[in-house]
């Protein structure tokens, strides 16, 4: 993956701090051309950035049309229909966003990863936690009604007492279920809270950091 922006900013500041502590005589001019030509190249090349440094746009306004897709908790849990025209503009725009590397997960790590909001992304992810549970939960559910069903009639008990309890195994199923479902609602509001301080930052850091090409 090519260095983010801010990366290559850093790197060039850590030079000038090194040739200070060396003592090297080098005109300070020198890091502020090097430090133009970056940032002009990098906006040559990405033109919402610039945009944006510009003032003409925001990545907050841009990312809206992620919010509005995910908006209730229904739409948070529930697998979207897929759709490849909002997909190809998440990818833009994060993918924009990602160029720049002021802020990403919230771990240190600059990138958002897009198939986090993709709606096929978000199938995936949806999908296999959701199928899990049922197929573990469901083998879990035979195998204790069976189970259930053999020690009391071994012991000569009620068969009363095991449909009891296999009643209550299989009630555990769609509470397991709804526990997988809450979490992807969760995960979902962690992620656009992120998405927007990301969004966020990086308006504030390309402003900080406009020339024009």
């Amino acid at each position: 993956m090519p260095a983010t922006l801010k990366a290559r900013l850093e790197r060039l500041h850590s030079l000038e701090e090194l040739v200070g502590a060396l003592d090297v005589k080098v005109a300070e001019t020198e890091f502020n051309d090097a430090k133009v030509r970056i940032l002009r190249e990098f906006y040559a090349q990405n033109q919402l950035a610039y945009a944006v440094a510009e003032g003409k746009d925001t990545y907050k306004a841009r990312i809206e049309f992620i919010e509005e897709k995910y908006d209730t908790f229904g739409k948070k849990i529930l697998m979207p229909k897929k759709d490849g025209a909002f997909d190809q503009e998440v990818i833009q725009v994060l993918g924009s966003i990602n160029n720049v590397g002021e802020y990403g997960d919230g771990f240190g790590k600059p990138y958002i990863n897009s198939k986090r909001f993709t709606t096929g992304g978000r199938k995936r992810d949806i999908l296999r936690p959701d199928l899990s549970v049922l197929v573990v939960g469901g083998g879990m559910s035979l195998l204790m009604n069976k189970i259930a069903y053999e020690i009391p009639v071994s012991l000569g008990e009620p068969d009363v007492y095991s449909y009891a309890l296999t009643g209550l195994l299989i009630a555990m199923l769609p509470l397991f279920y709804g526990m997988i479902k809450l979490i992807h609602g969760v995960n979902m509001n962690d992620d656009l809270n992120n998405l927007r301080t990301t969004a966020q930052k990086t308006d504030e850091f390309l402003r900080q950091n406009y020339v024009e090409k």
